[in-house]
């Protein structure tokens, strides 16, 4: 069974190919189209397609332009543009694990933890050193009295 995104994905591609050029369309495999028409959402609503604007602007699915992709790569590419292809989809994969890298970084995970450790120590002892004591008059005179006795 598949993913009801990838179903409304399936029916947004199905559209898409059948505004896409005959030429094109017969490079994708009969048995890969079946696939797409048996597997889509028939009842998803498919925002209308605007050939004077990039798909990204157009609010599809980001299954549906992964989707379009494959297709691009696997059966509308020769062997050139596939290289480049690779190259910027590889180039794109490490600015990701770098971010995620950078993200979730041990290092810096430690960093921010030992970071709230000292400011809650620096908070407890600013609080510690803000609260006065204070001696009450019995402890006073308490004290006067030993020191008078002690005088002696």
């Amino acid at each position: 069974m598949i993913n009801k995104n990838y179903e409304k994905a399936l029916s947004e591609v199905r559209i898409i190919l059948k505004k896409t050029d005959e030429n094109l369309l017969c490079r994708i495999p009969q048995n890969f189209l079946n696939f797409i028409e048996n597997n889509c959402d028939t009842k998803h609503k498919v925002p209308s397609i605007d050939i004077n604007r990039k798909l990204e602007e157009q609010g599809f699915l980001d299954e549906t332009l992964t989707i379009l992709s494959l297709i691009y790569r696997n059966y509308w590419c020769n062997e050139q543009q596939r290289k480049e292809y690779d190259e910027i989809a590889k180039k794109n994969e490490q600015k990701l694990q770098e971010k995620i890298r950078e993200k979730y970084s041990p290092d810096k995970i430690f960093e921010e933890k030992e970071s709230q450790k000292e400011r809650i120590e620096r908070n407890v002892e600013l609080q510690q050193a803000l609260v006065e004591y204070k001696v009450s008059i019995f402890e006073k005179i308490c004290l006067k009295l030993k020191s008078f006795f002690m005088k002696k």
